[in-house]
């Protein structure tokens, strides 16, 4: 059977403009984690602590968290799911609003199987935990994220 599929996009509406955005894949997110390491790490490890508790992932809430804490991140990501990597600035320059609602579209985007990201997470543990899963430095570092001692943006 052949690979079929369309990448999904929404448009945001605003004054001054609109923006369109998809979902973030594997070497996209990768790019982002590569550049904004700390930020990534601290970010991982909060799900994971959520995951771990078996708490109830609220994008809203974290969406927002991200925003305040991880601007140059969330310009980034923006700038990658619009399709316009060398527009950043641009994307740093969007009202609050409107990031907050390019990122919460990125998100929902992103994870598009039954049980989004919670899923995700889970199957990331699970083949950092397997034998060879994500071999012995994505074990350890996964280790760290869920212990909650990775860095933080801003150290």
């Amino acid at each position: 059977m052949p690979l079929i599929y369309t990448l999904n996009y929404e448009t945001i509406k605003f004054t001054g403009g609109e923006l369109s955005v998809r979902g973030l894949a594997l070497p996209e997110i990768n790019q982002l984690v590569a550049v904004h390491t700390e930020a990534a790490m601290s970010l991982f490890g909060e799900i994971q602590a959520k995951a771990a508790k078996d708490q109830q992932l609220d994008i809203g809430e974290m969406i927002f968290d991200v925003l305040n804490r991880f601007q140059a991140a969330v310009a980034h990501a923006i700038a990658l799911a619009a399709d316009a990597p060398d527009q950043v600035a641009v994307a740093a320059q969007l009202p609050m609003d409107v990031q907050l609602a390019a990122i919460e579209k990125i998100a929902v985007l992103s994870f598009a199987m039954d049980g989004g990201a919670k899923k995700f997470w889970e199957t990331v543990q699970n083949l950092a935990l397997a034998k060879g899963g994500l071999g012995e430095v994505g074990s350890q570092l996964l280790q760290t994220f869920m212990s909650g001692s990775g860095p933080s943006e801003g150290k």
